[in-house]
């Protein structure tokens, strides 16, 4: 079986309606999605993005690793999902963001590759009262960038982040 089907199969078995987020964090995303445009920018797919993509408007995804970008393509095809537009973006992964126009997105999700850089790039991209969710995000890096998400404050009214994801809420 080539890389592709694999990965396809993998994607129609287990995570197209399923989210890997804590309850916890899914009722937040739930709930702000419920108030906002739904419209969501993601530096790639992980186990959670379908399960979001039920739940909103239109949503960016831009991959870095072109094996998961054309069997996500070849997947959205064969779902007839259309409110996902997803992209390859190698050398501009972490400036991909700008390419759109600036504070549109309610909801900024960030994956795994370039998390901390990714990060740093989102938080002048969100609109006012949108989040940005970045799971298993180093905690430290609030801190070492405190004087640019001092325009932010926690999404839950409780901290900034549960053990497994920070999200974090643009005033």
């Amino acid at each position: 079986m080539s890389e592709d089907r694999y990965l396809m199969k993998i994607i129609n078995e287990t995570t197209y309606n399923q989210s890997t987020y804590p309850t916890e964090v899914e009722n937040l995303i739930t709930e702000h999605l419920d108030k906002t445009d739904k419209l969501i920018f993601s530096w790639g797919r992980d186990s959670s993005t379908f399960w979001i993509a039920r739940r909103c408007t239109s949503m960016c995804v831009v991959e870095h690793d072109l094996a998961s970008f054309n069997t996500t393509k070849d997947f959205l095809f064969f779902k007839k999902i259309n409110n996902i537009k997803i992209k390859y973006s190698k050398e501009n992964y972490i400036d991909s963001i700008k390419e759109y126009p600036s504070n549109i997105f309610d909801t900024i999700i960030i994956d795994e590759h370039e998390k901390e850089k990714c990060f740093v790039s989102a938080i002048s991209e969100a609109r006012s009262g949108g989040i940005i969710i970045a799971p298993y995000l180093n905690i430290d890096l609030l801190e070492e960038y405190s004087n640019k998400v001092k325009s932010y404050s926690s999404f839950s009214g409780k901290e900034y982040t549960n053990e497994e994801t920070v999200i974090i809420r643009k005033k």
